[in-house]
């Protein structure tokens, strides 16, 4: 009589070798930046500096007050935002307000809605798109929001602006901005965030 055994006797050595992948993926799989707008809802404040480039009159560095709020709205998220632009010493402070609402397209994948269209739906020319994305964890390690803004021009000139929001390890939003236009770098601002509690 042949022993019982809770193995096969016979296993093939495709069938040990997907085995042994699945166990070394699982503890990957399980530590895996999850997609999610979670880690950057709420109000964030903050300073940044402002660098001009090839910007007559405002070459140098202001100082930009931040207010951020972002909140999950049904099907994606919207995004608020203060800005007080300091300038020279004397100069009244200017404030600025925008707001954008983003809706899901896919896993960390958004695209803004409420923009203008173009005159010709043929045409790029004057028209404004917005899109946002969380990065994957092999391009950020640290939970990243990127909102990229391209406007170009009814005379062809492309802007193009990125927004990088991360959180770093002790909570804080980090933010770079940087814009282009034809290519060419006229402007970047930097600053640093902090969570309000409400």
């Amino acid at each position: 009589m042949r022993p019982c055994s809770l193995f096969p006797s016979r296993v093939s050595p495709l069938a040990w070798l997907l085995a042994g992948a699945m166990v070394c993926l699982l503890p990957g799989l399980a530590g895996a930046q999850v997609k999610t707008i979670e880690p950057f809802l709420g109000r964030w404040t903050g300073v940044a500096l402002t660098e001009q480039y090839q910007s007559p009159g405002l070459f140098g560095y202001q100082q930009r007050d931040l207010d951020i709020e972002i909140e999950q709205v049904e099907g994606g998220f919207a995004i608020s935002w203060i800005t007080d632009i300091h300038g020279n010493e004397g100069e009244e402070v200017k404030r600025r307000e925008s707001s954008m609402t983003y809706r899901l397209v896919s896993p960390g994948l958004f695209e803004a809605e409420g923009f203008a269209e173009a005159k010709s739906p043929e045409s790029v020319l004057g028209r404004r798109h917005s899109w946002a994305r969380i990065l994957d964890p092999e391009e950020s390690k640290d939970p990243t929001l990127v909102i990229l803004v391209l406007d170009v021009s009814e005379d062809g000139v492309a802007n193009l602006s990125r927004y990088d929001r991360t959180i770093d390890s002790a909570g804080q939003m980090l933010l770079e901005f940087v814009r282009d236009q034809d290519g060419r770098r006229v402007r970047r601002v930097t600053g640093k965030l902090i969570p309000q509690r409400q």
